[in-house]
């Protein structure tokens, strides 16, 4: 009884888990359809697998019959297959029997022997090669034979006639003797010529030191031709000239306007410390300074001693504001004198104020009276029983035991007209 009661319960429970997985498999099926008649959708689905099986059954159908023509096929490849094998049958055993002929003709063998030793392509190039390579050496080898043959006839040819074999062998050893001696004046004679090469490669050495020696001694020479002697006037005179044509440079930046439009001063190309100038107002002719009339040295004069005076000021790192002319109007005419007193008038400024040319402070020491009629501002300067008196703007005081003094020198600063203010 107990038995049976157990089974009883096991079997309740195996109904009970059988219902709790239906009941999930209906949901979950009802969580996979989204139909709400359930039997509309078990109904579709049956017409799906009906469908299904039709065409399952449509397609081993069709599989029947696709087998079935391959088994004809194949039936009739084999079929095909076959007379064609009776009908060459003939012929391939013929050609069977030529080709093991070949093989025997040609020292195989067999038919596994001939495919071990049968070369590529590129194998048999390569052999191709070689051999031509050896027929080659081979004609080379058959010319340098039938040399030697010709050779050995002509030898045989100048042997005397009648000679024992002790002859030939004495007559052989002789000319052993003698080729050892040929080889070693061949070898003197190498010998020599490796010792002329050497000399000549020396030589050669020698020679490019010597050219090269050879050009520093011209470089040597030209400077010496050019810059030195004993007492060293030719590079003096080169750096004089070098000092002029910078003095002719400067002279010409600060020479005035009005010898600007009259003259440009150059330096001689020829001669290094002689002066030309260019006259503007002939032309731009090229004149010297030797042929040039009082007036005009007085100008160019003027000029370099403005271009003097500014080298000094540049050396010094200072500014040119005054210039001191010592005598140079006496040979003056009135007209050259006027043109100068002029130019001088403008290295100070214009009558109205203007200033044309930086302006200078400029000093004149003359003993041309006709200087005082142009100058304002001047010093007389006297001799009387040696002594030497001054009189002007800024002596205050004057010796009363002499008599009035005779004007002889007058010393001028500030040509007429130049403004009172005066540059730093």
């Amino acid at each position: 009884a107990e038995l049976l009661q157990q089974r009883l319960a096991e079997r309740r429970q195996l109904v009970d888990d059988r219902t709790e997985h239906r009941e999930q498999l209906r949901q979950r099926r009802l969580a996979l359809t989204t139909e709400s008649n359930l039997d509309e959708a078990e109904k579709r689905l049956r017409q799906q697998l009906q469908e299904a099986l039709d065409a399952k059954e449509k397609a081993t159908q069709s599989q029947a019959a696709a087998q079935a023509r391959l088994a004809a096929a194949t039936a009739s490849r084999q079929q095909l297959a076959l007379q064609l094998e009776q009908s060459l049958a003939p012929a391939h055993t013929q050609a069977q029997n030529d080709f093991l002929a070949r093989l025997a003709e040609n020292a195989f063998l067999n038919e596994d022997d001939f495919l071990a030793r049968r070369r590529t392509t590129e194998q048999l190039q390569n052999l191709q090669l070689h051999l031509k390579a050896l027929d080659e050496q081979l004609a080379l080898d058959t010319a340098t034979r039938d040399e030697r043959q010709r050779r050995l006839a002509e030898l045989r040819q100048k042997l005397p006639d009648n000679l024992t074999r002790e002859q030939n062998r004495d007559t052989l050893e002789q000319l052993k003797l003698d080729r050892e001696q040929a080889q070693n004046a061949v070898t003197t004679t190498q010998s020599i010529l490796q010792a002329d090469e050497q000399n000549h490669r020396q030589a050669d050495a020698l020679l490019a030191e010597r050219q090269t020696l050879a050009d520093h001694a011209n470089l040597w020479k030209l400077l010496d031709d050019s810059f030195g002697n004993r007492n060293g006037e030719k590079f003096l005179r080169i750096a004089q000239g070098y000092t002029f044509r910078a003095l002719v440079r400067l002279a010409n930046e600060n020479r005035p306007l009005a010898l600007r439009r009259h003259f440009t001063l150059e330096s001689d190309p020829d001669s290094p410390l002689a002066l030309n100038v260019i006259d503007h107002f002939r032309g731009d002719i090229r004149r010297t300074s030797r042929n040039l009339s009082g007036g005009e040295s007085f100008e160019v004069s003027l000029a370099l001693a403005l271009g003097l005076a500014e080298m000094s000021a540049i050396s010094q790192k200072a500014r040119l504001g005054n210039v001191l002319l010592d005598e140079g109007f006496g040979t003056l005419d009135e007209r050259a004198l006027d043109s100068a007193i002029e130019l001088l008038m403008q290295l100070r400024g214009n009558p109205d104020g203007h200033a044309a040319e930086p302006q200078k402070l400029v000093g004149i020491i003359s003993h041309v009276a006709k200087l005082r009629e142009r100058i304002d501002t001047r010093l007389d300067v006297s001799n009387t029983g040696g002594y030497g008196l001054i009189a002007g703007p800024g002596v205050t005081h004057r010796p009363t035991d002499h008599p009035a003094p005779k004007r002889r020198k007058t010393t001028t600063k500030q040509p007429r007209k130049a403004k009172a203010e005066l540059p730093d």
